[in-house]
């Protein structure tokens, strides 16, 4: 499992226009750190107890994006259309080597690399209670 640490700023604006409103936000950040750590029960021939990988990554950079459309159809119903897109590109990292009982295997430098990509587009229908 990785997990990300992503201190970002960002810069967010919205409006609205007769019945139609829309935002967006856009987050960056240079000092993205993550953690890896993955086990693999069946990769040793010495130790039946597996392999534990772990990872430390720092340094990497974050783009975030989003934004939204709405139609506000009366005073009740809202329909809603929003992308999101979080990308993390790769950060290489080194990586410790321990058995799965907790024995020291090795650590090799620059070995292994993290990165992060998700988008979403979504379509709603809601009530507004103003």
């Amino acid at each position: 499992m990785v997990n990300y640490k992503i201190p970002y700023l960002g810069l967010r604006g919205q409006g609205q226009w007769g019945a139609f409103s829309a935002g967006m936000s856009l987050g960056f950040s240079f000092f993205v750190f993550a953690d890896d750590r993955d086990y693999h029960k069946l990769r040793t021939d010495y130790d039946s107890s597996g392999l534990v990988f772990k990872g430390n990554f720092s340094m990497g950079k974050y783009l975030g994006f989003s934004s939204f459309l709405r139609l506000h159809m009366s005073r009740v119903l809202v329909l809603s259309a929003a992308y999101d897109l979080d990308w993390v590109p790769e950060i290489k990292g080194d990586t410790t080597y321990t058995s799965g009982s907790g024995y020291y295997l090795g650590t090799t430098l620059n070995s292994a690399g993290v990165s992060y990509f998700a988008q979403s587009l979504s379509l709603s229908l809601g009530i507004s209670l103003r």
